[in-house]
Protein backbone atom coordinates (compact mmCIF):
# COMPACT_ATOMS: atom_id res chain seq x y z
CA UNK A 1 0.00 0.00 0.00
CA UNK A 2 0.98 3.29 -0.44
CA UNK A 3 0.27 6.27 1.62
CA UNK A 4 0.67 10.06 1.62
CA UNK A 5 -1.04 12.55 3.08
CA UNK A 6 -1.25 16.55 2.90
CA UNK A 7 0.64 18.20 6.08
CA UNK A 8 1.63 21.94 7.23
CA UNK A 9 5.35 22.16 8.15
CA UNK A 10 6.85 25.94 9.13
CA UNK A 11 10.10 26.76 7.09
CA UNK A 12 13.24 26.64 9.53
CA UNK A 13 14.88 29.00 7.53
CA UNK A 14 11.86 31.90 7.66
CA UNK A 15 9.17 30.12 9.48
CA UNK A 16 7.13 30.49 6.44
CA UNK A 17 4.21 27.74 7.10
CA UNK A 18 2.75 25.83 4.23
CA UNK A 19 0.99 22.49 2.89
CA UNK A 20 3.34 19.63 1.71
CA UNK A 21 3.13 16.07 0.25
CA UNK A 22 4.43 13.79 3.52
CA UNK A 23 4.81 9.89 2.05
CA UNK A 24 4.48 7.37 5.11
CA UNK A 25 5.01 4.40 2.37
CA UNK A 26 5.34 4.00 -0.81
CA UNK A 27 4.53 0.38 -2.77
CA UNK A 28 5.80 0.84 -6.17
CA UNK A 29 3.61 -1.34 -8.22
CA UNK A 30 0.37 0.69 -6.65
CA UNK A 31 2.26 4.13 -7.48
CA UNK A 32 5.30 3.39 -10.36
CA UNK A 33 4.95 7.29 -11.24
CA UNK A 34 6.17 8.19 -7.75
CA UNK A 35 9.04 5.48 -8.45
CA UNK A 36 11.28 8.24 -10.16
CA UNK A 37 10.26 11.21 -7.43
CA UNK A 38 11.74 8.56 -4.93
CA UNK A 39 14.93 8.07 -6.59
CA UNK A 40 15.77 11.66 -7.43
CA UNK A 41 15.07 12.54 -3.43
CA UNK A 42 11.43 14.62 -4.39
CA UNK A 43 9.53 12.93 -1.86
CA UNK A 44 9.60 13.95 2.17
CA UNK A 45 11.11 17.17 0.81
CA UNK A 46 10.35 20.91 1.92
CA UNK A 47 10.96 23.57 -0.44
CA UNK A 48 9.86 26.53 0.85
CA UNK A 49 7.51 28.99 -1.36
CA UNK A 50 8.67 31.97 0.44
CA UNK A 51 12.54 31.71 0.91
CA UNK A 52 13.88 28.86 -1.43
CA UNK A 53 14.84 26.09 1.43
CA UNK A 54 15.04 22.91 1.11
CA UNK A 55 14.95 20.42 3.62
CA UNK A 56 13.98 17.07 4.05
CA UNK A 57 11.37 16.30 5.93
CA UNK A 58 12.39 13.88 9.24
CA UNK A 59 9.28 11.19 9.16
CA UNK A 60 9.52 7.28 8.87
CA UNK A 61 8.96 5.92 5.03
CA UNK A 62 8.43 2.76 4.19
CA UNK A 63 9.23 1.58 0.49
CA UNK A 64 7.94 -1.73 -0.73
CA UNK A 65 8.64 -3.85 -4.23
CA UNK A 66 6.98 -6.50 -4.29
CA UNK A 67 8.41 -7.44 -8.04
CA UNK A 68 11.90 -7.74 -5.97
CA UNK A 69 10.51 -8.59 -2.53
CA UNK A 70 12.25 -5.94 -0.99
CA UNK A 71 11.04 -3.85 2.11
CA UNK A 72 12.75 -0.92 3.19
CA UNK A 73 11.81 0.76 6.67
CA UNK A 74 13.73 4.73 6.68
CA UNK A 75 13.67 5.79 10.77
CA UNK A 76 15.38 8.98 11.13
CA UNK A 77 17.10 9.05 13.89
CA UNK A 78 16.33 11.86 16.09
CA UNK A 79 13.00 10.14 15.61
CA UNK A 80 13.96 6.63 17.11
CA UNK A 81 11.77 6.42 20.50
CA UNK A 82 10.21 3.43 22.30
CA UNK A 83 7.61 3.14 20.33
CA UNK A 84 9.90 2.44 17.22
CA UNK A 85 11.93 0.11 18.97
CA UNK A 86 8.43 -1.44 19.85
CA UNK A 87 8.46 -2.21 16.07
CA UNK A 88 11.23 -4.69 16.11
CA UNK A 89 12.36 -7.68 17.47
CA UNK A 90 16.27 -8.10 19.16
CA UNK A 91 17.14 -9.42 15.82
CA UNK A 92 15.65 -6.52 13.71
CA UNK A 93 12.86 -8.62 12.32
CA UNK A 94 8.90 -7.12 12.73
CA UNK A 95 7.34 -7.67 15.91
CA UNK A 96 4.27 -6.03 14.03
CA UNK A 97 2.08 -9.07 12.74
CA UNK A 98 0.11 -7.01 9.66
CA UNK A 99 -1.44 -9.97 8.29
CA UNK A 100 -4.27 -10.37 10.82
CA UNK A 101 -6.76 -12.80 9.49
CA UNK A 102 -4.84 -13.89 6.38
CA UNK A 103 -2.14 -15.15 8.75
CA UNK A 104 -4.04 -18.80 8.02
CA UNK A 105 -3.34 -18.40 4.36
CA UNK A 106 0.07 -20.08 3.54
CA UNK A 107 0.48 -18.50 0.32
CA UNK A 108 -0.01 -15.18 1.52
CA UNK A 109 2.29 -15.72 4.58
CA UNK A 110 5.39 -17.65 2.66
CA UNK A 111 4.34 -14.53 -0.17
CA UNK A 112 5.31 -12.00 2.02
CA UNK A 113 7.78 -13.39 4.38
CA UNK A 114 10.47 -10.83 3.31
CA UNK A 115 8.46 -8.18 4.81
CA UNK A 116 9.07 -9.50 8.41
CA UNK A 117 12.76 -8.70 7.88
CA UNK A 118 12.53 -5.32 6.34
CA UNK A 119 16.06 -3.25 5.62
CA UNK A 120 16.14 -0.30 8.39
CA UNK A 121 18.03 2.73 6.68
CA UNK A 122 18.29 6.30 8.65
CA UNK A 123 18.39 8.45 5.42
CA UNK A 124 16.76 9.10 2.79
CA UNK A 125 19.69 9.09 1.01
CA UNK A 126 20.98 5.44 2.58
CA UNK A 127 17.32 4.25 1.13
CA UNK A 128 17.75 5.26 -2.01
CA UNK A 129 21.38 3.72 -2.34
CA UNK A 130 20.22 0.65 -1.03
CA UNK A 131 17.42 0.54 -3.68
CA UNK A 132 19.69 1.13 -6.40
CA UNK A 133 21.54 -1.30 -5.18
CA UNK A 134 18.96 -4.21 -5.37
CA UNK A 135 17.96 -3.33 -8.16
CA UNK A 136 21.36 -3.79 -9.68
CA UNK A 137 21.14 -7.05 -8.23
CA UNK A 138 18.48 -8.09 -9.86
CA UNK A 139 19.39 -7.00 -13.47
CA UNK A 140 23.05 -8.77 -12.50
CA UNK A 141 21.22 -11.99 -12.09
CA UNK A 142 18.87 -11.77 -14.65
CA UNK A 143 21.42 -11.18 -16.87
CA UNK A 144 23.70 -13.77 -15.64
CA UNK A 145 20.45 -16.31 -15.53
CA UNK A 146 19.85 -15.69 -19.48
CA UNK A 147 23.77 -15.98 -20.22
CA UNK A 148 23.46 -19.02 -18.54
CA UNK A 149 20.33 -20.33 -20.42
CA UNK A 150 22.09 -19.07 -23.87
CA UNK A 151 25.16 -21.38 -23.35
CA UNK A 152 23.26 -23.93 -22.65
CA UNK A 153 21.89 -24.05 -26.22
Amino acid sequence: MSDKQWITVECPECHHSQEVELWSSLNVQISPEAKTDFLEEKINLFNCDNCGEVASLAASFAYHDMELKMYVQLHPPQNIDEQILRMYKADGSSSIDGLGPLKSNRDILASTEYMRHPHIVFSMQEAILYVQFRENLARFHHNQNSNDADDVQ
